[in-house]
């Protein structure tokens, strides 16, 4: 959570359409369970919940920010990345990018909601939104390649004392690209070795 004044926000994954909500101090103070929360919301200890912002609200968190796909990522053809922005006060936050590594400013190519870019080369996205208040997201960096990338290749000699050579495998980058194997102490007919 990140604070505005005296108040804190959290921004939840654009994937996220509802959730049960905690706040609490970290020494053991906390809210009540706070069910099924599926609008923006504020919450004051003691007041409730409200769908707009009380009286004497002073937060101003900023834009959030998603691209789709979001890399890195890779495509052996041209493809579209989408950016989509929310923000809580101002319905039409602005979109500030660049396509080649270096930090948006506010004087960067710009766009709205639901823009798309055309990928056709190797491209480094770097995004950012303002809202009309001038609350500020962090930049986010991602990578794109298009083409065929060469495989990653690992070899090893098996020993002449070794009747057979397995490999074990895991914590592949990206994430989800390759399954884990099982590590097996020794080899049985049950291994998931490749």
């Amino acid at each position: 959570m990140q604070a505005g004044c005296d108040w804190y926000y959290f921004t939840f994954p654009i994937a996220v359409d509802c959730s049960n909500i905690i706040f609490n101090s970290g020494s053991g103070i906390q809210t009540p369970d706070l069910l099924n929360r599926c609008d923006d919301g504020y919450y004051q200890v003691g007041i409730g919940w409200s769908s707009n912002p009380p009286s004497g609200y002073c937060g101003n968190p900023p834009p959030s920010v998603t691209v789709s796909p979001a890399g890195p990522y890779n495509n052996i053809n041209p493809f579209v990345v989408t950016i989509n922005i929310y923000d809580n006060t101002d319905p039409s936050p602005i979109i500030y990018y660049t396509l080649d590594g270096s930090n948006p400013t506010i004087s960067s190519q710009s766009g709205l909601d639901g823009m798309t870019l055309n990928i056709a080369q190797n491209t480094t996205v770097k995004v950012m939104g303002v809202d009309a208040n001038g609350a500020t997201s962090v930049i986010q960096t991602y990578t794109y390649t298009v083409g065929l990338q060469p495989p990653l290749m690992v070899f090893f000699k098996k020993p002449t004392t070794w009747a057979n050579a397995k490999i074990h495998y895991w914590s592949a980058i990206p994430t989800g690209s390759i399954a884990n194997t099982a590590w097996q102490c020794k080899y049985d007919s049950k291994s998931t070795w490749m």
